[in-house]
């Protein structure tokens, strides 16, 4: 049987593109382009798009779902047009698709594990969590690292939770670069502007590796709790070899890891890490923290150092600029299972070893 299948396609309030919003899109796009594994999705969205297999919500369906489950910890329940067998939600709502069986993917489990960085309530992550397993949902999880985190922190049955890490397409070069960058010449610092991104250590080591290379620090603002902090980050972004670029569209982003001289990430908390595997796959070198879901997903291929280093970071940005472009064939064997076609292999294993669990509606 080929699995019907029902996706979440939340458009108000998400202007900005976000990993979960990528995550997201890859997802439909491994399922339309794969139909002898799968029959073509159905959306549940807040804005007009065409299409036959389509249930249409109110513009403030899902944000006035999360109040909801706020004020009563009760998730609300939505109707498909069309019946599908699985509803794969791309990532924790209070909501529950009557009929189907709920999949939710799990990118993190940062607001528990490390409340410091994430704007999400640690107790009302938990609940939904707690809520969403008690109810037969299965989850899919973007490293091990996260599904061995889920499984700890809900009990849920091993088998209702698998890892099918995430899609990554190989960033294109093509693209114009923003005014006053030179192809090569930039050092790139992607992602949301904000403490787990260890911005101000980042910051501090491209300094002290005085490379000669300008830094790119691309994203939107992100959580802040200290405003003392933020303002000393704002700071140190106005350098005058250092380029703020606020969020861009997807076609900019890749253009910028790909002509990048190497990708920097020292990041403090991560689900999967999208950005090193793009530059990786691009022939750029790549620096992330050494943290055990950077073991998993990136291996020996990036440079891995103690995010609270600014000596070791910088040390590797120098190696990094001085590594020479690798091509693709030269990573190693771990990188083959991020392409569309190896994810969704393992997607279909999921709903086919989820459909055979079954669980309560």
């Amino acid at each position: 049987m080929t699995p019907r299948v029902a996706l979440d396609k939340r458009s108000i309030g998400w202007g900005q593109g976000t990993g979960i919003r990528r995550y997201r899109d890859a997802l439909r796009r491994c399922i339309e382009e794969r139909p002898d594994l799968f029959a073509p999705p159905q959306l549940l969205t807040d804005a007009a798009e065409p299409g036959a297999a389509i249930t249409r919500v109110g513009p403030r369906s899902f944000a006035d779902a999360q109040k909801w489950f706020s004020l009563t910890g009760r998730q609300r329940s939505v109707a498909l047009s069309h019946p599908v067998d699985i509803f794969h939600w791309s990532h924790p709502m209070p909501l529950w698709a009557k009929g189907a069986l709920n999949l939710v993917t799990i990118h993190d489990l940062i607001p528990f594990d490390q409340p410091e960085y994430s704007a999400i309530p640690p107790r009302r992550f938990r609940r939904l969590l707690t809520k969403l397993a008690a109810k037969g949902a299965c989850f899919t999880c973007v490293s091990e690292v996260t599904r061995e985190a889920l499984i700890a922190a809900t009990g849920i049955d091993p088998q209702r939770a698998v890892c099918t890490w995430q899609p990554v397409a190989t960033p294109n070069g093509d693209g114009p670069l923003p005014a006053g960058l030179e192809s090569g010449r930039y050092i790139l610092l992607l992602g949301t502007v904000e403490p787990r991104k260890n911005v101000l250590r980042a910051v501090e080591a491209w300094r002290a590796a005085d490379t000669g290379l300008k830094l790119v620090v691309a994203g939107p603002d992100g959580h802040w709790p200290d405003r003392h902090e933020r303002a000393a980050a704002m700071r140190e972004l106005a350098h005058p070899n250092i380029i703020r670029l606020p969020w861009l569209e997807d076609a900019a982003v890749t253009a910028l890891i790909a002509n990048s001289a190497a990708l920097l990430m020292p990041s403090l908390a991560e689900g999967f890490g999208l950005p090193p595997v793009e530059a990786l796959l691009a022939g750029v070198p790549a620096i992330a923290s050494n943290a055990p879901v950077s073991r998993e997903i990136l291996g020996d291929a990036a440079l891995l150092v103690d995010p609270f280093d600014v000596g070791a970071i910088a040390d590797a940005i120098r190696r990094a600029v001085r590594t020479p472009i690798a091509p693709k064939r030269d990573l190693p064997p771990r990188f083959d299972r991020y392409g569309d076609a190896a994810f969704a292999r393992r997607l279909r294993l999921a709903y086919d070893q989820f459909l055979q669990l079954g669980g309560p509606d």
